[in-house]
C-alpha cells in the first residue's frame, strides 16, 4: 500500500445531526421558527418505511440540519448546546431575538460572549440551540487576549 505525504483536504461540514424525541414536532419547530425549509427527497427510512430522520435547510446555512429520532440521545443532550448557527451581527440578532419573542419561545437575554453575542434557546424537543453574531472580518481577524477570561456563556 502506498501512502502520501500531503495532507488530504475537507471540504467543509457535510451536516449537522441532531436528536430528537419527537421527529414531526420538532421539525415543524424549526420550519415554523427557524424558517428551515424540508427537503423530503432526504428522508431516512429504516428497512419497514419507518421514518427516523429528516434533513432541514435553513435559510442562510450552507449545512444542512439533520433531526434524527434518537430520544435517548436527545434527552443526554439536555442542557448542552451541540450547535450554534451564526448571524450577520448584533442588528441581525436582535431581529432573531424578536422573531423567538413572536413565536412564544424562551431565550435567554443577549449575552456578551467569546468573540461575539449570543441568544440560546431550546426547542420543545432536542438540546439548545445558540445564535451567535459572525466576527467582524471572520475568525482569522479575531485577536484574543490570552490573559484575559472569556465572559460567561461562550
Amino acid at each position: 500500500m502506498t501512502t502520501s505525504s500531503t495532507q488530504p483536504t475537507l471540504t467543509g461540514i457535510h451536516h449537522v445531526k441532531i436528536p430528537v424525541a419527537d421527529l414531526e414536532a420538532t421539525g415543524n419547530w424549526y420550519r415554523t421558527v427557524l424558517g428551515a425549509r424540508r427537503e423530503t427527497r432526504f428522508d431516512h427510512r429504516d428497512q419497514d418505511g419507518r421514518l427516523f430522520a429528516i434533513m432541514l435547510f435553513l435559510p442562510g446555512c450552507a449545512v444542512p440540519v439533520e433531526l434524527r429520532h434518537a430520544p435517548d440521545a436527545a434527552a443526554a443532550l439536555a442542557g448542552f448546546d451541540p450547535v450554534t448557527f451564526g448571524v450577520a451581527n448584533e442588528a441581525s440578532l436582535t431581529d432573531w431575538v424578536g422573531r423567538l419573542d413572536s413565536h412564544g419561545v424562551t431565550h435567554t437575554p443577549v449575552t456578551r460572549a467569546f468573540v461575539g453575542s449570543m441568544v440560546e434557546f431550546t426547542p420543545p424537543d432536542g438540546p439548545p440551540v445558540r445564535l451567535y453574531t459572525d466576527p467582524p472580518g471572520g475568525f482569522a481577524a479575531v485577536e484574543l487576549d490570552p490573559t484575559a477570561a472569556p465572559p460567561g456563556g461562550a
